[in-house]
């Protein structure tokens, strides 16, 4: 056990919209309502390099002795003003997986284009249909930049087993984009099952502070 008596324990979790995690931690905090420690899970209504980002912040926030109350005020700030764009090689593997919505995914593999897909309220939705990849890469940076770009950004590249093609996407977006803070990370092995090899994502929302 590594909870004190009297500590918190904040679980930050992907969002429920797509997994049960978050459903489960909320039954395990229920189970632990007479420990000598609270247990408070957190929806992140998003995934990806979001709530690693969320997680760095809230420990910052912590160790500078900021109120658990104030540190899920940041948290909600960062799940309401965050983007997660991935842009896809192929339907394939979303029509397969069910994470996408259905009528969206048989519109867009009937044109054989490349799909863009974004995390909205913890949902997936093709928000635009391209011809071809390059063209789909410009469009998830220019999306990013005209929801949010207007300010420095904490942003990831994330990759399905594609570092080199990350690589040099994310020096494309730090041509763009006034990034505070970005790294290059591999999705989860759950994410690159439901949208396929080849995919490409960026992740971004509006820094505050320094984080590393």
């Amino acid at each position: 056990q590594i909870a004190e008596p009297g500590d918190v324990v904040l679980s930050i979790h992907i969002t429920s919209k797509l997994s049960g995690t978050y459903n489960s931690a909320l039954l395990a905090a229920a189970e632990l309502k007479n420990a000598p420690f609270d247990v408070i899970p957190f929806d992140s209504l998003t995934g990806a390099a979001v709530e690693g980002y969320m997680a760095c912040e809230a420990r910052i926030m912590e160790r500078q002795g900021t109120s658990v109350e104030e540190i899920i005020e940041r948290l909600e700030e960062i799940r309401d003003n965050n983007e997660v764009i991935f842009a896809l090689d192929t339907l394939t593997f979303a029509q397969k997986s069910g994470r996408v919505r259905k009528v969206q995914v048989i519109a867009a593999s009937l044109l054989r284009v490349k799909p863009i897909i974004a995390l909205n309220e913890g949902m997936l939705d093709i928000i635009a249909k391209v011809r071809t990849r390059k063209t789909s890469l410009e469009y998830v940076i220019q999306e990013v930049h005209e929801r949010i770009g207007h300010q420095p950004l904490n942003a990831a590249v994330m990759h399905a087993h594609d570092v080199i093609a990350a690589s040099e996407f994310a020096e494309k977006v730090k041509k763009i984009l006034d990034c505070k803070n970005i790294f290059i990370e591999e999705v989860s092995t759950g994410i690159a099952a439901n949208l396929g090899p080849g995919t490409l994502g960026l992740v971004a929302y509006p820094a505050l502070g320094e984080i590393f």
